[in-house]
């Protein structure tokens, strides 16, 4: 038996992923999904009206909303981490006591 290759071919928009930041809004693409599912499938194919992230390097498959939320606390996190280490590196100025020369 031959399965229909139609529902599978509407199944992926492929975009690029440009740095830390997605070229097309959630928003956007959750309704170009949108938009295929109700006019080119019938309602037993449509699988979701989400958009979801592949990451090839690190084997991870998630909604688009729930990859970027968990990128920006990594680099906030990261971001953290670099200004204390920044911090840490800046000497620290000697303070000398005020008051009255004896």
């Amino acid at each position: 038996m031959r399965m229909p290759l139609r529902p599978y071919l509407s199944l992926f928009i492929i975009l690029p992923y440009i740095g830390d930041v997605a070229h097309h809004s959630i928003e956007e693409l959750e309704s170009m999904i949108k938009e295929v599912n109700q006019e080119q499938l019938s309602e037993d194919e449509i699988l979701s009206d989400k958009a979801y992230m592949v990451d090839a390097e690190k084997h991870v498959f998630m909604r688009l909303e729930e990859a970027l939320a968990k990128e920006q606390k990594e680099q906030m996190e990261k971001d953290r981490q670099q200004e204390e280490k920044r911090k840490a590196a800046v000497p620290k100025k000697e303070v000398k006591p005020r008051g009255p020369k004896l």
